[in-house]
């Protein structure tokens, strides 16, 4: 079978499997809806061909792009090891609007643990597996202290238009490990596109489909923008 058409078929075959997957325990809900405007901007420096560290400041407006919701930044520190492996170890500091509008701090520490293989000629798959806990950032004063753990699991498919164009479809899992609101709370689809501008920038447009399952019913329309520069 020829390389290009093998892609094809298995294009056609995953993606409609993952995005049913994605959504056929949430379609019978009656849902909130919201859409958002996420923007960020990563700046990494390779300190060896292994190891490198970034810092990546975040913004997303929500409420139909209509209340400053939250900022933060993301501080990580990157090792690959040999094949296809990564690990990652990461805080998030930031603050976040809740009911009352007020803004109030919260932290965020994740390890990511990651799987990056061609498996055709323009076909790459990528997979990672996230635990992190978080305090702070919930939508009530009274549950601000309370610390929330969370598994997370992601896939990614990149199939390769040309040398800058990359676009991709991902699928993302939250498991809650909490002894009080232990489940499955949220799932992501997402499609995106990234262009190259040159080997040290980056520009990557995407739309994510939430759905919250735990604790609401509220669906999110997510449009975001990111930025990458390398030094």
């Amino acid at each position: 079978m020829q390389p290009n058409l093998r892609y094809t078929t298995m294009l056609k075959k995953l993606i409609p499997f993952f995005l049913i997957l994605s959504c056929v325990c949430t379609a019978n809900a009656q849902n909130t809806q919201d859409a958002s405007l996420w923007a960020e901007f990563t700046l990494e420096k390779k300190i060896t061909k292994k190891f490198s560290l970034a810092a990546s400041p975040n913004i997303r407006i929500n409420q139909n792009f209509g209340d400053f919701n939250s900022f933060f930044t993301d501080f990580s520190a990157q090792y690959k090891f040999k094949g296809p492996f990564s690990a990652s170890v990461n805080f998030r500091k930031g603050w976040n609007r809740n009911v009352r509008h007020q803004m109030m701090g919260f932290s965020r520490g994740f390890i990511d643990l990651n799987f990056k293989k061609k498996i055709l000629p323009k076909v790459t798959f990528i997979a990672r597996l996230r635990y992190q806990e978080q305090i702070g950032a919930y939508r009530r004063e009274a549950d601000w202290n309370q610390v929330r753990k969370t598994i997370r699991f992601r896939w990614k498919i990149q199939p390769k238009w040309n040398k800058r164009t990359v676009p991709s479809i991902a699928n993302e899992f939250f498991y809650r490990i909490n002894a009080a609101q232990r489940g499955l709370t949220r799932i992501r689809v997402t499609g995106g596109i990234d262009y190259e501008i040159d080997k040290k920038k980056s520009i990557g447009f995407y739309y994510t489909f939430q759905k919250a399952l735990l604790m609401s019913l509220s669906v999110d329309h997510i449009y975001g923008i990111t930025f990458n520069l390398t030094i």
